[in-house]
């Protein structure tokens, strides 16, 4: 008897030994893109619309086999896909009122753990050399699904999860990988894709999945979240006003120092447009050092670009969107934005933004990106 695949249908005993390392590791995002699922355990915050859309779906039984989650970074998007992974997975005496599963249920802990043998994560593989994850999800890594989904669920009636994380990312031959997949998707199996935007995407992947746009949270459901998350937060409306609605960006604000490099940036405006070159470039030694742990120049992209849009939006608004709380002191920074039109703000800001995506993107000197990024600061967008 042969599968969807045209391949012979494997017994769960025969080969699950062979796949259970698939997925011996959480799910664990790199920094500055999105929340550590396997780090959150409080019930998600927000996105109501969405996860009412989909437990309707699944007790109406007309379950999509293809999932996609789009959003900004650090929103939820990976946090909802574990929870829908959790309640699809979960015997029905271990769901809970809502798309929510009972925290110390068997499927919960499994899949926290990276051990439950009906969970796949495809995500971009790990870089030993870097210490970071690759840019790309290659076409090895999605290869995998299709035998990991060839297994019989663990239990009848059961399914089969797979994560892709970093949908974004895939590669052409790893996306046509993937459509072989959704074109014929065996029962009980859902791929939840997990992306930033849907333009990369091929047109036949997203014909063949339901999308769901989530958003930014809002204010009140950041206050509600935050508290939840950590004890420790010591600027909570700066943490608010420069988290754009990321619970993701939040914790990285508070656990990687991220104040404390917004502070160094608006400190390093003094004197505006003279800048002090020495003060700079040892700011640009310390953001290029890696150290292991910290994202530093991620940090520094973020709170960059988020400041010169604090500008944009207050001539957006004819002026009417009052500056943060936290540029209040910092009169060079408000100079900066007076010299410039909204449009000239907005092609500074995409001038720098090039520069420190392709910086990033295709690990290329940190230190001169970042002091191209302060020279078009003094020069505007020439």
């Amino acid at each position: 008897m042969v599968d969807l695949f045209g391949e012979p249908l494997v017994e769960k005993d025969e080969e699950q030994d062979n796949f259970e390392s698939l997925s011996d590791e959480p799910l664990d995002l790199p920094a500055n893109q999105s929340l550590k699922p396997n780090q959150n355990k409080v019930d998600i915050v927000g996105h109501e619309k969405t996860q009412t859309e989909l437990l309707n779906a699944y007790q109406e039984k007309r379950f999509p086999h293809g999932i996609l989650l789009t959003g900004p970074e650090g929103i939820g998007k990976a946090t909802l896909a574990l929870q829908l992974a959790c309640y699809l997975l979960a015997r029905e005496e271990e769901r809970e009122e809502g798309m929510r599963t009972a925290l110390d249920s068997q499927a919960t802990r499994q899949i926290h753990n990276g051990a439950h043998p009906d969970f796949f994560i495809a995500q971009p593989p790990f870089d030993d050399a870097k210490g970071v994850r690759k840019n790309a999800l290659d076409a090895e890594t999605i290869r995998k699904i299709a035998p990991f989904l060839r297994l019989r669920p663990s239990h009848k009636g059961g399914w089969r999860v797979v994560i892709v994380d970093g949908a974004h990312t895939m590669t052409n031959a790893a996306q046509n990988s993937l459509l072989k997949i959704l074109e014929e998707p065996p029962a009980h199996a859902v791929l939840i894709l997990i992306s930033k935007t849907t333009g990369h995407l091929l047109p036949t992947i997203k014909s063949r999945v339901q999308h769901f746009a989530m958003t930014a949270l809002t204010h009140k459901e950041m206050t509600k979240l935050l508290p939840q998350l950590t004890s420790d937060i010591e600027d909570m409306d700066s943490i608010l006003s420069l988290s754009d609605g990321s619970p993701g960006k939040a914790l990285d604000l508070m656990e990687n120092g991220g104040l404390k490099i917004l502070n160094e940036i608006l400190e390093s405006f003094e004197g505006w447009p003279k800048l002090e070159t020495l003060k700079i470039h040892r700011f640009s030694d310390s953001l290029s050092r890696y150290d292991g742990a910290t994202d530093k120049f991620g940090l520094f992209k973020d709170q960059f670009l988020w400041l010169i849009r604090q500008g944009i939006r207050h001539k957006a608004t004819a002026r009417k969107q009052a500056y943060p709380e936290v540029l209040s002191d910092f009169t060079s920074v408000k100079a900066f934005f007076e010299k410039f039109d909204m449009h000239e703000l907005t092609n500074i800001h995409d001038r720098i933004k090039s520069i420190l995506d392709m910086t990033q993107h295709q690990s290329l000197d940190k230190k001169n990106a970042i002091l191209q990024s302060y020279n078009i600061l003094k020069t505007g967008a020439r």
